[in-house]
């Protein structure tokens, strides 16, 4: 949003938005067997789009062929996935399509695997991995970090 004394190009701010109103929605990419995929750069993610059975995500993945689809998260195990992973615009995806599971004892459900293109150890939050296991971690300095200078000579001292 711009800011009051900012200056703003409004016929380019017009013409993009013209652009994004006149976008048509991508195809909806469809799994049909077991071992379906769909590699692809993540374009945008459309938090609620409306289906008749109520709301659900919608991912635009730019294919290596250059064309646009829509991935229509309908189903809880496919949506956790995307959360679990959480593809960023400009990230490669891939998912693919497991089939049905038939868990013992359980319900019925269809299985997806979701990959990210990142780095690994990008962006690990241990933090919160340490807190799932409860353990209470000290974080030591980086190697060759000298230790705090004392004042006043006693190591015991306040420096304020």
């Amino acid at each position: 949003m711009p800011e009051r004394n900012e200056r703003v190009d409004w016929e380019e701010l017009h013409a993009r938005m013209r652009g994004y109103a006149d976008e048509a929605t991508p195809e909806a990419f469809m799994f049909e067997e077991p071992g379906d995929e769909l590699l692809g750069v993540v374009v945008a993610v459309n938090l609620s789009a409306a289906t008749r059975f109520g709301w659900a995500p919608v991912v635009t993945i730019r294919r290596p062929s250059g064309d646009h689809v829509s991935l229509w998260l309908l189903h809880a195990v496919l949506r956790r996935e995307f959360e679990r992973q959480a593809p960023q615009p400009g990230e490669v995806v891939f998912v693919r399509y497991q089939g049905h599971v038939h868990p013992e004892g359980g319900q019925r459900y269809e299985s997806y695997v979701v990959r990210v293109d990142r780095p690994q150890g990008t962006n690990v939050d241990w933090a919160t991995i340490a807190g799932r296991y409860g353990d209470d971690v000290e974080r030591d300095p980086p190697p060759n970090t000298p230790e705090p200078a004392a004042v006043g000579g006693q190591d015991d001292d306040i420096p304020f």
